[in-house]
């Protein structure tokens, strides 16, 4: 047994062979704190060896982290990314044609590896992970999320008249009762979509590590790993927006549960992740209240150019919607983003006066006339003249406004206002 033990530690690759089956098997059952100091001791390590053997580890570390992934270990995972890991490194590989690959395999591999309570429950409000292509992805973000956030994932639905075909597809569907029925399409035009796809995004040096991250973050959502996602929340740069796009997403997986205890159980994550989002705003209001406004205004571009307001108002957060910050920016913007100082004692007088002056002033009513066609050509009355004009321009602005709403993605606002459009559609 000395022997042994001898031979062992005078032999180093024999040692890292060991090590590397203890790791594999702590992997395997969750199990970190039995194989850190391994861990630790080859980060330390790291830095007295050459180059080559660097290399070496490295390519081990990114074997690690792929398989931690697909097996949902969130401790493992928090461990390599704050050793210093760079999970970007996995889609620098000679073998990776793209970074869409690697993003569709983790879809797969990860729902492989479920059990089959968890795999059945995410092919039932998912849908089958084995083929989801992009296109879908941004169909699933579209549908989860609202219809405001741009396509992230496929450069083919910029396309304005794809677009307005997944927003008709999506929304008719919804109104006739068939949330969950999942679209196909044909062959031909997956492959055409995919074919255009890797001619825009093919570019692996564009892709940054934020970009990585946030698909890792919002394929733990998808796949209902809400532990693994908060492990990549911390590392992300837009965590107000990332958290209420992961509340909006367990809300609509709540309501499309076929039962009582999975439905509560994702109103729990939902309201979690909406939790995380208020501290963080109310962390920021105390720090600056003005550009913490800001940012529930702010464009986030890593998200599809939404706000945190859009996704906030079209999921129902209403713990977010009740804080002071959320108060506050409702009444800059009704003010046309005023200063914070109008809102004082001294300028609330002149504001009030305003507002009862805009009733009293200006004319708020219209008087109806037949309007007879004269039996030869005369200039019309200006009453008339006055009628037609505000007619026009009443037909004008609905159609401005209804263009607007669509334009910033925020067309379901049409439930509410009862647009003509969708009803006469429907």
């Amino acid at each position: 047994m000395k022997k042994n033990k001898t031979e062992n530690s005078s032999n180093p690759e024999q040692r890292r062979r060991d090590e590397d089956i203890l790791v594999d098997l702590a992997i395997e059952w969750n199990y970190l704190d039995g194989v850190l100091p391994i861990l630790q001791s080859r980060k330390y390590l790291q830095m007295k060896k050459k180059q080559e053997l660097i290399k070496n580890d490295i390519t081990r570390e990114k074997e690690l982290f792929k398989k931690c992934l697909k097996k949902n270990r969130p401790a493992f995972i928090q461990y390599f990314l704050m050793s210093g890991f760079d999970p970007l490194t996995l889609i620098n590989n000679e073998g990776i044609s793209s970074y869409q690959t690697i993003i569709l395999d983790f879809y797969k591999y990860s729902h492989y590896h479920m059990t089959k309570r968890h795999a059945d429950r995410v092919e039932t409000l998912f849908g089958e992970p084995s083929k989801i292509t992009l296109e879908k992805l941004d169909e699933k973000l579209n549908k989860f999320v609202g219809a405001f956030i741009k396509p992230i994932y496929s450069a083919a639905n910029h396309d304005c008249i794809r677009r307005i075909k997944i927003d008709m597809k999506l929304h008719l569907w919804a109104y006739c009762g068939s949330e969950k029925h999942d679209f196909e399409q044909p062959d031909d035009q997956i492959k055409s979509v995919d074919n255009h796809n890797n001619q825009v995004e093919n570019n692996v040096s564009n892709y940054t590590k934020d970009e990585f991250l946030r698909d890792l973050f919002l394929w733990s959502i998808f796949m209902d790993m809400p532990e693994m996602a908060k492990i990549f929340l911390v590392h992300l740069p837009s965590r107000i927006c990332a958290a209420l796009i992961a509340s909006a997403i367990f809300k609509r997986y709540s309501k499309a549960s076929t039962t009582i205890h999975m439905e509560e159980k994702f109103q729990n994550q939902s309201l979690e992740f909406e939790e995380i989002a208020v501290r963080f705003i109310d962390k920021c209001y105390e720090y600056n209240e003005r550009l913490a406004c800001e940012l529930l205004l702010r464009e986030v571009p890593l998200f599809g150019n939404v706000t945190c307001m859009q996704v906030a108002i079209s999921s129902e957060c209403g713990k977010l919607v009740g804080t002071h910050c959320f108060d506050q920016t409702v009444n800059q913007v009704w003010c046309n983003k005023l200063s914070i100082t109008n809102q004082q004692t001294s300028a609330k007088p002149s504001l009030l006066f305003s507002i009862l002056s805009f009733g009293l002033l200006a004319p708020i009513y219209m008087m109806l006339y037949h309007l007879d066609s004269p039996s030869t050509f005369t200039i019309p009355h200006w009453t008339e003249i006055y009628v037609i004009v505000t007619i026009l321009t009443m037909s004008c602005e609905e159609v401005r406004k209804l263009y607007h709403e669509y334009k910033k993605r925020m067309i379901e606002r049409w439930d509410s206002i009862g647009s003509s459009i969708v009803t006469y559609l429907t």
